[in-house]
């Protein structure tokens, strides 16, 4: 399974589904895209299938080694259940105008990262994602050392089946709007609010 977008380019990100053991990622390629906020290395675990309430306060710990050789930890936990958030959503093009937030109940994975402070790439400290059941995530938020938070939401989607936690059919659509306040890893914040349509193909 593979998600795509276009910016700066073609960006993916492969995708394991498994209905008994959870949604992970596979190998991506996000570097000219702030797609890189849903991957986060070293986290491989986006969320433990199959989801129930009893999970609540589940957590799993991650290792990763750097190119440099450093040891990268992740803790994730699901930290909340039947939260309900809002985000905005707009018209369609070419009216784009932004109306009503939309409403979701969501299930919240928090993640704290513990990295060395000699490590020189991408400095996380925490991170959340919200997920929707039949969606998928609706809002993605991240903080690095010494930077303020970065984010995305769900503006728009094209869904056409709900059956599953996140659905990952052919033709399938999510719309995000970014918001870096920190360089992406194309190392440019010109504009630092990006819209980026991703696709599952």
């Amino acid at each position: 399974m593979q998600l795509k977008s276009d910016f700066n380019g073609v960006v993916s990100i492969d995708i394991n589904y498994d209905e008994s053991e959870g949604i992970s990622l596979g190998s991506y390629n996000t570097k000219d895209s702030p797609m890189y906020l849903l991957t986060s290395f070293p986290v491989r675990l986006m969320f433990p299938l199959p989801f129930s309430e009893n999970k609540y306060k589940q957590k799993w710990i991650e290792h990763g080694l750097s190119n440099g050789g450093f040891d990268l930890k992740a803790v994730s936990e699901i930290a909340s259940i039947n939260e309900n958030i809002e985000v905005p959503t707009r018209i369609s093009k070419p009216v784009n105008l932004w109306h009503i937030p939309r409403k979701y109940s969501c299930i919240r994975v928090d993640t704290n990262f513990e990295i060395s402070s000699h490590y020189t790439g991408t400095k996380y400290k925490n991170k959340s994602v919200w997920w929707c059941y039949g969606i998928g995530p609706v809002k993605i938020e991240v903080d690095f050392d010494g930077v303020e938070s970065c984010e995305g939401e769900l503006v728009g989607c094209k869904i056409k089946n709900t059956t599953s936690f996140w659905p990952l059919d052919e033709g399938n659509e999510w719309i995000y709007l970014w918001r870096l306040c920190r360089p992406n890893n194309s190392k440019n914040i010109s504009d630092p609010t990006k819209e980026v349509t991703t696709k599952y193909i």
